[in-house]
């Protein structure tokens, strides 16, 4: 009995041990430095931009003029870079809107080193990146959505909850904001891990600067009556988790599940009726 303790006890403070570590680390994702691609390369137009945010923080980008007078902030997701949603850019640039992508603090060739959090610093990045593409004279300033993609789709929920410059929204694999959207334990081994969870959240918010973010299901409401679409790929805690948001949210609110897809991949696995998706959305809520 006392060796079955022992490894017991051994293994809940190896868990322990890595969620602080990795709460810890959040803030200082591994960077991916952009080096061998930009839209040229796709015979898009493109200026290379620079956003001071309002902590002083330099976010690299790409803005692709517009066309059609809107325009779409797109937001890649963790340890990435701007590169993780070109084909998003691509698909929207060819049907005339314009696209700003750029880095997020801390990851790419954005500043902010050590400062990034599931937190107020997130609202602020996207608010300067609003303003940016407010200020361009190819674009109708009430014209001018947002997209983002796992943690970038977290960014895009709760900014356009509190931007009421972004006419609508968009996003593909959003995870939890805060521990209180995960859902409640229901058996022994989700109640053995609740705490460790917690603490990852915890070690997380303390690493960085900034102001914890409230938990997506208690925002969303908050963008109507503002159009919402909620992508989900696979069948597990991803979709569990936009099936949430999207009975959180108000309408007019879309919700499209992409059973045979890994998490944030739709586009990959299924490209045309992504693009398709995507391109529809937008032209009802910002060209109509």
């Amino acid at each position: 009995m006392l060796p079955l303790i022992a490894l017991l006890g051994g293994l809940i403070t190896f868990y322990i041990i890595n969620a602080m570590i990795a709460g810890l680390r959040y803030a200082r994702p591994a960077r991916i430095r952009i080096s061998f691609a930009n839209p040229g390369d796709r015979d898009l137009a493109y200026e290379a931009v620079q956003i001071s945010s309002s902590d002083g923080a330099k976010l690299a980008g790409w803005y692709i003029p517009s066309q059609n007078r809107a325009a779409v902030i797109l937001l890649h997701g963790y340890s990435g870079n701007r590169l993780g949603v070109m084909f998003h850019a691509e698909t929207l640039a060819q049907n005339g809107f314009g696209v700003l992508l750029f880095d997020l603090r801390a990851h790419g060739d954005s500043g902010g080193t050590g400062t990034f959090a599931r937190g107020e610093s997130m609202i602020a990045d996207l608010a300067a990146a609003l303003a940016f593409v407010q200020h361009r004279p190819d674009v109708d300033g009430q014209r001018i959505g947002v997209m983002g993609v796992s943690v970038g789709g977290t960014m895009a929920l709760q900014g356009a909850a509190r931007l009421k410059g972004l006419a609508a929204a968009a996003s593909d694999g959003a995870g939890p904001a805060a521990y209180a959207d995960l859902e409640p334990p229901q058996n022994v081994s989700s109640r053995l891990f609740a705490p460790i969870n917690r603490l990852f959240f915890h070690m997380a918010n303390r690493a960085a600067p900034s102001k914890p973010l409230p938990p997506n299901k208690s925002i969303v409401a908050q963008i109507a009556p503002r159009p919402v679409l909620f992508i989900a790929a696979g069948r597990g805690g991803e979709a569990h988790l936009s099936r949430q948001y999207y009975a959180a949210a108000h309408e007019p609110k879309e919700l499209w599940e992409i059973g045979d897809a890994p998490h944030a991949g739709g586009w990959h696995k299924h490209p045309d009726t992504y693009a398709r998706t995507l391109v529809d959305f937008f032209q009802r809520h910002l060209l109509a």
